[in-house]
C-alpha cells in the first residue's frame, strides 16, 4: 500500500519535471526566435 503511493509520487515528480522542463525548452526557443528575427 504505501510503496504503490510512494512509486506514484515518484511518477509525478518525474511528470511535473518532465513538463517543466518542456515548458522551459518552450520559452527558450521562443526568446531564441525572437532574438534572431530582431
Amino acid at each position: 500500500m504505501i510503496q504503490d503511493v510512494i512509486l506514484d509520487v515518484k511518477n509525478k515528480k518525474i511528470f511535473f519535471c518532465f513538463a517543466y522542463l518542456c515548458w522551459i525548452l518552450k520559452y527558450f526557443l521562443f526568446f531564441y526566435l525572437f532574438y534572431i528575427f530582431n
